[in-house]
């Protein structure tokens, strides 16, 4: 049993050890506000700390649960072993999907249709069951130009931008 003298970062992603924000909501649980891990989600301490071990494809697979479930309605999924269990046995989603979902996100974040738009964010890597930041998006990219869904509009300060189609 984990000791009620342990605690979470409270500045830290316990799925992905990125910043975000982490509010202690009792004795073993947390709200986590992570745009990493796709938004706000609660979890155990003892889920938590298991969480450490785990291999970045099942975090992927956790967080597009999460992310999943939040479009379901559930604003702040609770993170459980069940789910954790879940996520380890679910296959990757098919470069088709993860494409389509993000481009959802790439059209979301344009103000306008057409408008011109940096690609790379860690909510993009939350919908695409992304774990390699801008090296794992790159390759759904170029499946979305290939179909016309986008098309690059210019590289500045090694960053592409691009136009979702309107």
């Amino acid at each position: 049993m984990i000791g009620s003298n342990l605690s979470l970062p409270l500045d830290r992603c316990p799925i992905w050890g990125t910043e975000a924000m982490v509010y202690r909501q009792g004795p073993i649980m947390y709200l986590v506000d992570s745009l990493r891990a796709g938004g706000a989600y609660i979890i155990d301490l003892q889920v938590a700390k298991f969480l450490e071990s785990e291999k970045e494809p099942v975090k992927a697979r956790l967080t597009t649960m999460l992310v999943d479930l939040r479009m379901e309605g559930d604003e702040t999924p609770l993170v459980t072993r069940d789910l954790l269990e879940r996520a380890a046995n679910e296959p990757p989603l098919p470069d088709d999907d993860r494409a389509q979902r993000l481009l959802r996100r790439l059209a979301v974040t344009a103000d306008i249709p057409g408008t011109s738009i940096s690609y790379f964010d860690e909510m993009a890597l939350a919908v695409s069951d992304t774990i390699a930041g801008r090296e794992g998006i790159r390759p759904l990219l170029l499946l979305l130009e290939s179909c016309g869904d986008i098309r690059l509009n210019h590289t500045m300060g090694g960053m592409a931008w691009y136009w979702v189609r309107s």
